[in-house]
């Protein structure tokens, strides 16, 4: 484990807001997508919270900058969380498929 993971479980613990955003508007899905923090994101979506859904932040960021680095870190962040949990349904459901399909075209 990191530092980085350590402190968001401890703030999660001590009800910080999993919804809060910064001023370009990220959220904690975003910034540790960006970061490819993998164990921040298995530990969100294991925390399974009302109010946060990793997968509903996570698949806008394939269409955010198709140029940029939301793009490309969303893809290879869904690559990798996705062998360790199988969310096909939803990415099917939310057209995923056909995004990162593009994407690599």
């Amino acid at each position: 484990m990191n530092g980085g993971f350590d402190t968001v479980k401890t703030l999660v613990k001590l009800g910080a807001s999993l919804t809060a955003l910064t001023k370009a508007e990220s959220n904690v899905v975003h910034l540790a997508t960006v970061s490819h923090h993998i164990d921040i994101l298995k530990y969100l979506i294991d925390l399974n919270h009302p109010t946060l859904s990793v997968w509903e932040s996570l698949v806008p960021m394939l269409t955010s900058d198709p140029s940029g680095r939301f793009c490309e870190s969303a893809a290879r962040v869904l690559d990798t969380v996705t062998r360790w949990k199988p969310v096909h349904g939803f990415l099917l459901a939310h057209k995923a498929i056909g995004l990162l399909v593009a994407l690599v075209r």
